[in-house]
């Protein structure tokens, strides 16, 4: 699955209709999806143009990229991995009925503490390995803004192991949720969330977040 084979339900629609659906039931096969949310302290940064929060566009974006899945792979399964100081399951493995009860688990997450990323992979990883299902595509998605601050004695190299880790069994997607940054922050998240195992990793800016 790639983002131009994708129609993503906005939260918009979600809220009109909650039953909205896109064109083209049953184009995928069945996949396990862990979405990782990063809701540290820093993921209470506001757009300055709207007063929205990056947790709260990450909570958007979580909540169409499950529906627009569900609606194009119906039993596919998706489940919520948040993290801060610690990473721990929101959601076990839901499919399409459960969604709802979902979509309402991942408004409810709330921002603070430090930044564990590592333990993110570590969690997703626990979620794939005991929940997946056998012969299945097996993807995970992170929603960061990148600054490991936490985990072992060197926060980024124990994010980039775990990453490694995951990666040797499942696609693993990152999104660097980045405001004005600076060069040396810049660099610093770029090395944690794309480091050379197999990551596919995106920048987006709160213009980008917008659209």
């Amino acid at each position: 699955m790639c983002s131009s084979d994708l129609k993503l339900i906005s939260p918009a629609q979600e809220q009109d209709d909650p039953d909205q659906e896109v064109e083209g039931l049953g184009l995928f096969a069945a996949m396990d999806v862990v979405l990782v949310l990063d809701v540290s302290g820093s993921m209470a940064d506001q757009n300055p143009q709207t007063g929205k929060t990056l947790l709260s566009y990450a909570q958007d974006a979580s909540i169409s990229f499950a529906r627009t899945l569900f609606a194009l792979s119906p039993e596919s399964r998706v489940g919520i991995v948040a993290y801060e100081t610690i990473a721990w399951p929101v959601a076990g493995l839901t499919d399409r009925q459960g969604r709802q009860s979902l979509f309402s688990l991942i408004r409810g997450i709330s921002w603070g503490g430090m930044t564990n990323t590592g333990d993110g992979f570590l969690k997703a990883d626990d979620m794939l390995t005991s929940q997946a299902e056998a012969g299945r595509a097996q993807l995970v998605l992170m929603l960061t803004d990148g600054i490991a601050n936490e985990g072992g004695s060197d926060p980024k190299q124990y994010a980039i192991d775990r990453g490694t880790d995951l990666a040797a069994h499942s696609l693993v997607y990152t999104v660097g949720m980045l405001g004005n940054y600076s060069a040396e922050n810049l660099s610093y998240v770029r090395e944690t969330l794309h480091a050379g195992y197999e990551t596919r990793y995106f920048e987006i800016t709160f213009s980008d977040m917008e659209e």
